[in-house]
């Protein structure tokens, strides 16, 4: 029995930023903020967090193809 409650994980770190995230969203000044208001407040965060990732392995993929392409026209001065 102390083997599956002691086995038990602790919070995964997702939830904990969500956590944190509210916290830092419901302050002092905003504690009048409706259920509604802050669900959508932290989906909003949460899907720019999205987009940005995406944006920047966009950015990486776009780099990557520079370089690659900068690479295939030193070797072909190479030859001639």
């Amino acid at each position: 029995m102390a083997l599956n409650i002691l086995s038990i994980l602790a919070m995964s770190a997702d939830p904990e930023r969500l956590f944190s995230g509210a916290k830092i969203t419901i302050s002092d000044r905003r504690n009048r903020l409706s259920i509604a208001t802050i669900q959508a407040l932290e989906c909003l965060k949460s899907w720019l967090k999205v987009i940005e990732i995406q944006e920047e392995e966009i950015e990486d993929e776009d780099d990557d193809i520079d370089t690659e392409e900068g690479d295939g026209d030193t070797d072909q001065g190479g030859r001639g």
